[in-house]
């Protein structure tokens, strides 16, 4: 779709002007006559100055990158990820600059002044270290059920999912889980990052005495593991039936 916008002069024109500094975009399925439609919203706030990294993109393996600030201005000083700032120097648009080299979320943010005004600006890219050895993620971490005896019944709800992924580099993990309790189950068992696998609760086999009984699922990759710890409390009745979220 942005190939397309950049191929027609007019929406071009607009993506390219001096006027607007921002832009939003959204994107809906409802069927209807073109089945799918596409808004661009342009704006320009006022007293708002931007700052843009590597314009716009959202991940870089370099930290090397160039940053972007809108206005005209006398004088600017910038910084990484909340540091100590570097001296002030005179103001440009558009300069080089080095991120923080650690893998993740890395921020840039300047101050830029005039004889009357100071403004600041952040934004935000994540750097992916091309080298960086593969690391398995899972989201959550931790999970939690209820199982009430007297209506057996599974609270908040007897399934949740887990999120996986490889924070490491950008290469593709392969992963197999296992659990330490019969009535924990996987799905799928086995799988590849970015993904999701579901945790469920096999109500048939669940404990029928009052307790806690803790449970881990291992997920396992070339080099790298994670570990998903699941609490189960056994109850024989509840009286007040509000429930705290799983994640």
């Amino acid at each position: 779709m942005i190939n397309a916008w950049l191929n027609s002069p007019g929406h071009r024109a607009n993506i390219e002007s001096v006027n607007y500094q921002e832009i939003g975009i959204g994107y809906d399925a409802p069927g209807a006559a073109y089945g799918r439609y596409w808004v661009q919203n342009f704006g320009r706030r006022a007293n708002a100055y931007p700052l843009i990294i590597n314009r716009e993109y959202s991940c870089t393996t370099s930290p090397n990158v160039s940053v972007y600030i809108y206005g005209s201005w006398a004088q600017m000083r910038v910084r990484n990820d909340g540091g100590a700032w570097n001296a002030w120097q005179p103001f440009s648009n558009s300069f080089e600059w080095t991120l923080n080299a650690d893998q993740g979320t890395r921020e840039v943010c300047a101050e830029f002044t005039n004889s009357s005004q100071t403004f600041s600006a952040c934004d935000t890219i994540f750097l992916l270290m091309a080298t960086s050895a593969p690391k398995l993620t899972i989201a959550p971490l931790t999970l939690s059920f209820v199982y009430d005896l007297s209506s057996a019944q599974v609270h908040p709800q007897p399934s949740a999912s887990v999120q996986l992924s490889n924070t490491g580099n950008a290469s593709m993990l392969s992963w197999t889980s296992s659990a330490d309790q019969p009535w924990l189950t996987i799905s799928p068992a086995s799988g590849s990052t970015p993904g999701t696998a579901l945790i469920n609760l096999i109500q048939s086999v669940l404990p029928n005495t009052v307790g806690m009984y803790p449970g881990v699922i291992a997920f396992n990759a070339t080099s790298s593991s994670a570990s998903l710890t699941v609490t189960l409390s056994v109850l024989s009745g509840l009286s007040l039936k509000t429930w705290v979220p799983v994640t």
